[in-house]
């Protein structure tokens, strides 16, 4: 079973990259210093200094997410939006939902939190593949089954209620929670 950190931190606005080598250096022991960042093909960071850490970047309104693992990981983190209507979600799942993941949506009268739920489990699952949304294919893959060659998990984050989040990981994993300060 591998070991993921999923770091966090509220009040995070324009941070991520500080943030991001903060959590690295926390997970691997080296200095600050010795990390070099890339992005990839579909822009997502990466440490050419530490090719053996896997990690994703999530943020919404005020908080930041990071899950380091030592394979594969991707992560999100969805703040449910004020005024949503479950009209706004039908239209959103309409176009970027697979019918599975829509008829689960209208089982739970497109609740909010299964909403945001299912969106936080399909952009970790994109970031996991390294695909990205605009490719037309989050539509292609349900996120309310089990999917191949990896695990999914939902998180509960201590901070706050209205957030969904979740984690994709190449194997299973357990998961411990460490805020940065």
């Amino acid at each position: 079973m591998t070991k993921l950190f999923l770091y966090y931190k509220t009040d995070s606005a324009g941070q991520s990259r500080t943030l991001r080598l903060r959590a690295a250096s926390n997970f691997t022991g080296d200095p600050v210093e010795n990390f070099t960042e890339s992005a990839g093909i579909h822009g997502k960071p990466y440490f050419p200094s530490h090719p053996h850490v896997h990690f994703s970047v999530s943020h919404t309104g005020g908080l930041w997410v990071c899950a380091f693992a030592d394979s594969e990981v991707g992560c999100d983190v969805q703040e449910y939006r004020k005024n949503d209507t479950p009209e706004r979600r039908k239209r959103l799942a309409k176009r970027w939902f697979s019918d599975g993941e829509r008829q689960y949506l209208d089982d739970h009268s497109y609740a909010p939190e299964e909403f945001y739920r299912i969106w936080a489990r399909k952009e970790a699952y994109v970031k996991f593949t390294g695909a990205g949304i605009g490719e037309g294919n989050f539509p292609s893959f349900d996120v309310t089954q089990p999917l191949p060659g990896c695990v999914m998990r939902d998180i509960v984050l201590p901070y706050p209620e209205n957030h969904a989040a979740a984690v994709v990981c190449t194997e299973d994993f357990s998961v411990e929670l460490r805020e940065i300060p």
